[in-house]
């Protein structure tokens, strides 16, 4: 569930004035760091869309696509052939939990989401990377570029696409 609030947490963040932000589209990178030090590295796109509207298309190492809406997780793995879907809360509105994040100094915020606190790097007025230690204590690192924000997302990009032979697990 921990991964499931932080991606859509993740995919509503961009500028310091989080409050004007209706859209959001950038490619990432994201590091997850063990405590011996181990790496893992994962790349791809996000779009994001407010209410609660997120796309994130891990593109290596491996192929991946996360759909997340008001009321569902679609998780489309074309390497298992499979699509993993989850109910989610409709009472998570993360968009709304932006507001709330508290500014430390000019080029870092910090929110708590459940036990985790996760702080955001600004640059100027684009936030360029968000870090936390998950509940393994790995410490992860997503940093965004090629940000658009504002810009018109079609609503229909979240609905999730998959052949209709992937074995599908509701979970």
């Amino acid at each position: 569930m921990r991964l499931l609030l932080l991606i859509v947490f993740l995919i509503s963040v961009t500028y310091a004035d989080i409050k004007k932000i209706n859209t959001f589209s950038a490619e990432f990178v994201q590091t997850v760091k063990d405590e011996k030090g181990a790496l893992l590295t994962y790349s791809g796109k996000i779009l994001a869309k407010k209410p609660q509207y997120a796309l994130w298309k891990y593109k290596k190492p491996v192929a991946k696509s996360i759909y997340i809406s008001p009321y569902r997780l679609t998780v489309v793995e074309p390497e298992l052939e499979q699509v993993i879907t989850r109910n989610i809360s409709s009472e998570f509105n993360f968009f709304d939990m932006l507001k709330r994040a508290k500014k430390i100094s000019s080029k870092h915020y910090e929110t708590h989401i459940e036990d985790t606190i996760y702080h955001i790097f600004l640059d100027g007025d684009s936030i360029v990377s968000i870090q936390y230690t998950d509940e393994f204590d790995n410490k992860v690192t997503i940093l965004f570029s090629h940000q658009k924000i504002n810009k018109e997302i079609d609503t229909n990009l979240f609905t999730p696409t998959y052949p209709l032979d992937y074995d599908i697990i509701n979970s």
